[in-house]
């Protein structure tokens, strides 16, 4: 406001005129007040590095694979400031430098594939022009609270959910007394959660109450005598530094699939092995260091031919062999730490199984 006063001195004074201005005098004085205002408004406008976040877990609507904000501040651009999940917890979150000293935005996906519709007076929100935005005031470096999709709030947390677990043992090839289930629902104790197998299948089970949103875990033998060691990238897990743990995410009650010890993916039945003339199949040291052997008994002299691939279908390995049984080798040293899927082929059909290799 003083440099407003100042500029109007200085026009009175540069006129020579007691009070009364000519026309053209006038729109000098109303420019320079214009530029003065300007001037004013440019010099309150704060700098600073605002992070928002935002809670998807609670999503249930068209799937996406990416989440923005958009706001006054970038041209409601689409998909110029994009958030991460990289802990995937399910917060989306993202920090941007803005000059401003408010601002509406709200959180889109895919661009604008799906946006918020936030309620008009909620705490949040400022409607300009039948439009709803989220709003707030920046005065400095702010991190703004995570608040859920579409609402001014933090998701709802604490609702309990019945999750069953389950693990068949029937490929594990070490002994061991008890399976447990560890994860950070427990502090990964080894020896909190039992699973039991009452009718003897090598199915190990149990039912937990859980209140997390989501849950890191794995399955272990007598309080850590061995553990599960998954490999990064496949589809059940989660890494965090060194630590690949199994991870779901918990909306509601849940089981579980019915997963192979170490294996994102169901054990081979007998049943389907019976449909291929196999009545065994075993495949260990699984994960193994290099060399993996393949034991096949079957229920009739067979030729059978075996592959290993890849995750990417990339054939590695192939051999035919002939007889009642298969007892093969399969030396791996060679190649990377990764998932890899052995093949065999008998008359009646394919049979395959994942196997990890870790050096």
């Amino acid at each position: 406001m003083g440099l407003i006063l100042l500029l109007l001195m200085f026009v009175y004074a540069s006129t020579g005129i007691n009070h009364q201005l000519k026309n053209t005098q006038m729109k000098k004085l109303y420019s320079f007040l214009s530029i003065g205002f300007l001037a004013l408004s440019a010099i309150g406008q704060s700098t600073q590095d605002v992070t928002f976040k935002v809670d998807m877990n609670s999503y249930t609507g068209t799937a996406f694979t990416g989440v923005f904000v958009n706001g006054n501040y970038n041209g409601w651009c689409g998909s110029c400031n994009a958030l991460t999940d990289a802990n995937k917890d399910g917060v989306w979150e993202g920090t941007f430098n803005i000059k401003a000293d408010s601002i509406e935005y709200k959180f889109t996906l895919d661009g604008w594939k799906v946006e918020e519709a936030l309620t008009s007076g909620t705490s949040c929100t400022k409607t300009t022009g039948g439009y709803t935005n989220r709003f707030v005031k920046l005065s400095g470096n702010l991190t703004i609270a995570t608040v859920c999709w579409n609402k001014c709030s933090a998701c709802k947390t604490g609702i309990s959910k019945s999750v069953t677990f389950n693990c068949n043992m029937k490929q594990y090839t070490k002994t061991f007394t008890d399976v447990f289930v560890a994860g950070t629902f427990n502090a990964w104790s080894g020896n909190a959660n039992k699973m039991t197998d009452p009718d003897g299948d090598k199915i190990y089970s149990t039912t937990l109450t859980l209140t997390d949103d989501s849950i890191e875990y794995k399955f272990e033998v007598d309080n850590w005598k061995d553990e599960e060691k998954m490999t990064a990238g496949t589809p059940c897990v989660k890494t965090t530094g060194v630590n690949t743990n199994r991870f779901v995410k918990l909306t509601g009650n849940k089981t579980l699939d019915n997963v192979c010890w170490a294996s994102c993916d169901a054990c081979a039945t007998t049943s389907g092995l019976n449909k291929v003339n196999i009545a065994s199949m075993n495949l260990y040291p699984n994960p193994t260091q290099g060399l993996i052997n393949l034991n096949l008994g079957l229920t009739q002299n067979e030729t059978v031919s075996v592959f290993v691939y890849d995750v990417r279908g990339n054939k590695l390995y192939s051999k035919t062999l002939t007889g009642a049984a298969v007892n093969e080798t399969i030396d791996m040293t060679a190649h990377s730490i990764g998932v890899y899927m052995v093949s065999v082929t008998t008359s009646k059909g394919t049979i395959r199984k994942e196997f990890v290799l870790n050096k």
